[in-house]
C-alpha cells in the first residue's frame, strides 16, 4: 500500500523528466529529488524502516535506496535487497498492464501468447 502511494505520486512527477531535459549529473539530481520528494514523506509518515526505488527514464536506470533491510543486525537496503511482495504483486501487475495499454504497448484483450512465448 505504501509503495503504491509513493509510486503514484512518483509516476506523475517523473513523467516530465524525459530525455528532453538532457542526461548527465543534472538529470540524476532531478530524478533523485523527485524520488525523495515522493518517497520521504511516506517513509516518515508510516515509519517504513527501508525502501528501494528503481526508476527507468528513456532507458536509463536509477536506483535509490532508503533505510534498513534489517534492524537486527543493521543491514542497509541496497539495489540487490529482496523484498517480499506477497499479494500486492497482483496490484503492481494490474497497474503496469493498464499503463502499458494506455501507452499502446498492449491491449488488455490480447492473449498472453501475443506477448510471451
Amino acid at each position: 500500500l505504501y509503495a503504491g502511494l509513493a509510486a503514484s505520486v512518483l509516476a506523475g512527477t517523473l513523467g516530465s523528466l524525459s530525455s528532453a531535459h538532457g542526461a548527465g549529473p543534472d538529470q540524476d539530481a532531478r530524478v533523485r529529488q523527485a524520488v525523495d520528494d515522493a518517497v520521504k514523506p511516506v517513509i516518515e509518515q508510516h515509519r517504513i524502516p527501508g525502501l528501494a526505488v528503481a526508476v527507468t527514464i528513456d532507458g536509463k536506470r536509477y536506483f535509490i535506496e532508503y533505510g534498513l533491510a534489517s534492524k537486527e543486525p543493521r543491514v542497509p537496503v541496497t539495489r540487490d535487497t529482496l523484498f517480499e511482495l506477497g499479494s500486492i504483486s497482483k496490484t503492481f501487475t494490474a497497474t503496469l498492464a493498464t499503463y502499458a495499454e494506455i501507452e499502446g504497448k498492449l491491449s488488455l484483450n490480447d492473449s498472453v501468447s501475443q506477448h510471451m512465448p
